[in-house]
């Protein structure tokens, strides 16, 4: 068997140009349908940031603790929120209130949390539009891992100073893992190992 020539993929290629251009019916499609479907693609798959997702928010716990999450989440521009009433009880049929995402802080979610066995957060999501459903449940994660920061932060100020002093008994060839964390520590107080 011979490998074909490039005499024979040329004249082959001179052909098929041939037909296209004389059928004005595939030149159109040849020349519009390219640029369409990268128009489309490029929309479908959009990574620009999503602002302003109508969102329902309903507290049932009413603490300050869950008012400091409550206020984090409001900064977060990817979200318009509507409140909810804490008796809502339908808060999964997304379409009654016209949006696309509920969040529900349920009752004693402090108390789970002081507890160290922390209720989960209920997250309703529009799947109709999975990109949506995406970034919302991202924006959500994203704002409650800032709100675990503020929360360790809070915590790493007030231990006691017996911490910072056993600390600094621990043998230095043990862990640097534990070293870093001791350093964070005194960082987070303003002082110096």
């Amino acid at each position: 068997m011979k490998w074909l020539s490039l005499e024979a993929v040329a004249s082959v290629a001179y052909k098929e140009f041939l037909h296209i251009y004389r059928d004005r019916r595939v030149l159109l499609l040849v020349l519009t349908l390219p640029p369409l479907f990268t128009l489309l693609f490029g929309h479908a798959f959009e990574t620009g940031e999503l602002t302003g997702v109508p969102s329902l928010l309903i507290d049932r716990d009413n603490t300050p603790r869950a008012q400091e999450f409550i206020d984090i989440i409001s900064k977060n521009k990817t979200f318009q929120w509507k409140r909810g009433s804490p008796d809502t009880s339908s808060e999964s049929d997304l379409l009654a209130y016209g949006v696309k995402a509920a969040l529900v802080i349920p009752a004693a979610w402090n108390e789970s949390l002081e507890n160290g066995d922390p209720k989960p957060l209920l997250l309703y999501l529009d799947a109709s539009d999975i990109n949506t459903a995406d970034a919302v449940e991202g924006s959500v994660r994203q704002s409650l891992g800032d709100f675990q920061l503020k929360q360790r932060d809070r915590m790493i100020e007030t231990l006691p100073e017996e911490v910072f002093v056993l600390g600094k008994q621990l043998p230095v060839g043990e862990s640097r893992v534990l070293r870093t964390a001791v350093a964070v520590m005194h960082a987070a107080r303003g002082r110096r190992p």
